[in-house]
């Protein structure tokens, strides 16, 4: 602490005072773990040549890859004001790649889970934390949604993906050496059970939150796509009963009373349940194909 409390006698920093950053050599990575309300920030651990490890912390880092083989890391200190401001926290600046990594391209060996009794206790045992199911919630199990994923050696498909695109990208990001498919039911496939989750969610972020609400949470209380997600929207605006506006990844939600147009509904209602059955579709494409390389 002495160290950093003699570095912010420096400050103000900013333009012809910057920030000291300092930097560590021929470190390598250990592990890393995204955290924060949305998993938008990420811990790496690191190691140098000397057998130490330490702990950085990269804020809106938790989508940014970390270099692999021996790199330097640049970073800065600061206060842990989370547990009190009272220890020292390396904040992470950037990184050098020092040798480039052996890249060996495999595909992941696909595991069948779906007909296993027990999973739970299985996914305890193995140590097995990269559950990502959306939609729907399990009594004692953490499931994760799209944007909390990590890098893991493995991950458990607990509800399948609403579409390629989002699979591929969880794959890219994730890159997992096995994959474990559950394939537990997504539960608002169909119109109604769809509505009323989506309505659940606007409800809750009109009373709770003044009607802002970031279009992850809406995929991932849903268990859908951005395109569906959007059609459901439509569909109540047709109505007249919503009205949105969008803001780069998130939307500001209000309570609108105008009068529907019958053929406008229908239309809108006709795309929402097409959609619906497209995705629908394929998760069960999705399964049936697990056995094979996807």
């Amino acid at each position: 602490m002495a160290l950093l409390q003699t570095i912010q006698r420096l400050a103000p920093f900013g333009q012809g005072n910057p920030a000291i950053t300092f930097a560590c050599r021929e470190v390598e990575l250990v592990s890393e773990s995204a955290f924060g309300k949305q998993g938008g920030h990420k811990q790496v651990t690191l190691r140098d040549k000397h057998n130490v490890t330490q702990d950085f912390i990269w804020w809106q880092g938790a989508r940014e890859n970390t270099p692999t083989g021996l790199f330097d890391v640049a970073f800065q200190l600061g206060t842990d004001d989370f547990h009190g401001g009272d220890s020292i926290q390396l904040v992470w600046r950037g990184a050098r790649q020092e040798s480039a990594p052996t890249v060996i391209s495999t595909k992941p060996i696909l595991i069948d889970w779906r007909h296993e009794a027990d999973i739970e206790l299985k996914l305890r045992e193995a140590q097995l934390n990269m559950v990502w199911g959306e939609g729907v919630s399990v009594p004692g199990l953490r499931l994760l949604h799209r944007q909390q994923l990590a890098p893991s050696p493995h991950l458990i498909i607990w509800t399948a993906p609403p579409n390629d695109e989002v699979y591929q990208a969880a794959l890219k990001w994730v890159q997992p050496r096995q994959i474990y498919l559950v394939g537990r039911a997504a539960p608002f496939d169909t119109l109604q059970p769809f509505v009323r989750q989506l309505m659940g969610l606007i409800k809750y972020a009109l009373q709770q939150k003044h009607g802002q609400v970031e279009w992850e949470q809406l995929m991932a209380a849903l268990g859908h796509g951005l395109g569906t997600v959007q059609l459901g929207l439509n569909w109540l605006v047709a109505q007249g009963k919503l009205g949105y506006e969008t803001h780069n990844d998130s939307l500001q939600l209000h309570v609108a009373y105008k009068d529907a147009d019958p053929a406008t509904v229908a239309t809108a209602e006709q795309r929402l349940k097409a959609a619906l059955i497209e995705t629908a579709a394929y998760r069960q494409f999705f399964m049936s194909m697990f056995s094979k390389p996807l």
